[in-house]
């Protein structure tokens, strides 16, 4: 079975790279016919490995690499994490803040409501009574004291 080498895209016997599968004709991977059929055979254990999956230095740099890479994504997603976190509490926080918030503004209301009636509970309502002006302000208050002295008693 002949495929177009990956290497110079020309047509012969072919092997694929037992790593990275990419496929490559004899000539290309430095192997003749002979050694191609004897790699192949079912009954041999042979591999073949390209020239780039054989340096290993540069599979050892990208495995570093790649680690490298993978441990700052970690500390990344642990300080996402933490920053999620101290939203969610913070989130929290302020909801019951403004909960107790608005329990006290309605509990202040309603003691101020009670204050205020009970300051009110003394006074008289007069009917057909004119009101006062300004000017004659202890006038009028000795006249208003005079018609409800008579009324009480």
């Amino acid at each position: 079975m002949t495929q177009k080498c990956s290497r110079c895209n020309e047509d012969g016997p072919d092997i694929n790279c037992n790593l990275c599968k990419i496929r490559f004709h004899g000539s290309c991977a430095g192997l003749s016919r002979s050694e191609i059929s004897c790699i192949k055979s079912a009954n041999r254990k042979l591999k073949f490995f390209c020239d780039e999956c054989l340096d290993l230095k540069s599979w050892s740099k990208k495995i570093v690499d790649l680690q490298s890479e993978l441990k700052d994504l970690k500390t990344e997603v642990s300080s996402l994490k933490s920053l999620l976190d101290e939203k969610i509490t913070e989130r929290s926080v302020n909801a019951v803040d403004n909960s107790s918030i608005n329990q006290n503004s309605d509990c202040n209301m309603i003691i101020n409501e009670v204050l205020e009636r009970q300051k009110r509970e003394a006074n008289v309502i007069m009917f057909n009574v004119t009101e006062s002006q300004k000017s004659h302000i202890p006038k009028e208050f000795q006249k208003t004291l005079f018609w409800l002295k008579n009324i009480l008693n």
